[in-house]
């Protein structure tokens, strides 16, 4: 049983990976937090989303590509793959979990960022993450396709359906950008 589960979850190292995003390239789409927090709408209110965003960019969590010192006032641009991130972000506050508190969350965020640009909504049947929890270790991350067997000997595992949050930002997006038409 144990090896089958070893099959399925693709083990992930845990190395450090960036946050931080490059230059922004010349016309390409950006995002504010406000347009992010409209698109988001089916994960918070977007007051609350906008709050977040900010408290997350203080905390290095997220990274705009333009403004990124701008001060009071002056609006933070994004990457729009931060929908994305913000989604997974907020799925696991609205857990109750203190995101802040737990860095090694940027761990499971990278994780859910590879997983994204293989993903394919029509060819979608299943993509999770976990995140495990083993005595006497730190967190282990897994990625799982299809189905979720959890990590042997976790004691806690908290597993996220990243199929369902990027399909819902997806149509998120969509639906918003129906109504500016």
């Amino acid at each position: 049983m144990a090896r089958q589960h070893l099959r399925r979850a693709r083990k992930q190292d845990l190395s450090a990976a960036p946050l931080t995003v490059g230059p922004p390239e010349v016309g390409a789409p950006t995002l504010t937090a406000g347009e992010i927090a409209e698109q988001l709408r089916p994960f918070a209110p977007a007051a609350t989303t906008i709050e977040r965003i900010r408290h997350w960019t203080r905390e290095n969590l997220s990274t705009p590509v333009e403004n990124h010192h701008g001060g009071t006032g002056t609006r933070r641009k994004y990457n729009t793959s931060i929908r994305y991130d913000a989604a997974v972000l907020s799925v696991i506050a609205n857990a109750g979990l203190h995101i802040t508190a737990h860095r090694y969350l940027l761990d499971g965020l990278s994780q859910a960022r590879r997983a994204l640009q293989k993903w394919k909504p029509a060819e979608s049947r299943g993509l999770y993450l976990e995140i495990a929890y083993v005595k006497d270790s730190g967190p282990i991350f897994a990625i799982h396709e299809g189905s979720v067997e959890p990590y042997p000997n976790a004691r806690l595992s908290i597993v996220l359906n990243l199929a369902e949050i990027f399909l819902e930002v997806d149509q998120a997006k969509s639906h918003a950008s129906g109504q500016k038409g």
